[in-house]
């Protein structure tokens, strides 16, 4: 008897139900983490969203503040109020031309189920400032030129509804 026990004792390494064990607990953590990353890749998606509505706004204001604005290439254009602007967000600039979602810095959140329920996958940012200043914007698809862009109610923007989201 005590020759077995001795042989047991200098018999190293896991039995298979040990393995088996370590294996299924490994899996549920990993189970249990993988919604909790997404949810959190997805809320920081819709900030950098929400921050590229707050810079958008910014470059409309100073735009129509300045009277001129940077594009892409960084020639300074004369900025013009009543005309609608799209926001480049990979190169931080206003722009008139089609700019598609894939090209920029947007559309980085898919739903945005936590905000308002919108999708806005695929949609870029438009804007204007009207004469007497005021400013309005909102997603549009990606792809439109500011020509054909129509800017849709403001219950679109995702920062006012972040803003007061715990």
């Amino acid at each position: 008897m005590n020759n077995l026990k001795a042989k047991l004792k200098k018999q190293g390494g896991f039995t298979l139900i040990e393995m088996l064990i370590v294996v299924a607990i490994i899996a549920i953590l990993i189970a249990v983490s993988i919604p909790i990353v997404n949810s959190a890749l997805e809320r920081a998606r819709e900030s950098t969203d929400a921050a590229n509505e707050r810079s958008f706004k910014a470059e409309l204001m100073l735009g129509y503040t300045l009277g001129l604005y940077e594009g892409a290439n960084g020639t300074e254009t004369t900025f013009d109020a009543d005309t609608t602007y799209i926001y480049d967000a990979s190169n931080g600039c206003l722009s008139t031309n089609a700019v598609a979602a894939a090209d920029t810095g947007y559309g980085k959140s898919t739903a945005y189920q936590g905000v308002d329920n919108e999708e806005r996958a695929g949609k870029v940012l438009a804007g204007k400032v009207d004469d007497d200043g005021t400013i309005s914007m909102g997603w549009v698809e990606g792809g439109s030129t500011s020509a054909d862009a129509t800017i849709p109610s403001p219950s679109n923007l995702i920062s006012p509804k972040m803003i007061s989201k715990p």
